[in-house]
């Protein structure tokens, strides 16, 4: 975990262009080059700020992740049992970082729904690994939809992250 403190806090709409801009970053850093020219498109529509914007409140809420007064992650959830995007600046990866945001969007989800039984994801291949060390587990096979490349997943709330 990193040294510097970090704050974990709902976004606010004024927020959607940094969180985007991260999203934006990482994705090309860590998805894209695995991505057809199709998947690519879709995605960054899906993380346009506008639309992550149009998203909040309409069932979906994102956490975001602040050090030092810079937006190093984010986690945003749809309809209390989804996980539809989860990201980290990739100078801040492997710290911990996403599995906080995993753990506190779960207890958003849960406060939100208490009969909450499992929480899914669609991981991008290179992220089947750290969705399996949070406690995901593949619930069908590799598929493509629009470009997409994703394997669906899912995480018993009884097995989350710090639980």
């Amino acid at each position: 975990m990193s040294s510097l403190p970090i704050t974990y806090r709902p976004m606010t709409a004024a927020e959607a262009p940094a969180v985007a801009d991260l999203v934006t970053r990482a994705f090309q850093h860590n998805i894209a080059p695995h991505y057809s020219p199709e998947g690519r498109a879709t995605f960054l529509a899906y993380a346009d700020a506008a639309a992550l914007r149009d998203r909040l409140g309409n069932s979906h809420f994102v956490l975001v992740a602040v050090c030092e007064q810079q937006l190093i992650g984010m986690i945003e959830v749809r309809s209390n049992e989804h996980v539809a995007m989860l990201f980290v600046d990739p100078r801040y990866q492997r710290q911990g970082i996403g599995r906080e945001l995993v753990k506190r969007g779960i207890a958003a989800a849960r406060q939100a729904n208490p009969d909450l039984k499992q929480v899914t994801v669609n991981s991008s291949p290179n992220s089947i690994t750290a969705y399996q060390r949070f406690g995901f587990q593949a619930v069908g096979p590799l598929r493509q939809q629009h470009g997409i490349v994703f394997m669906p997943m899912a995480l018993p709330v009884d097995n989350a992250p710090d639980r």
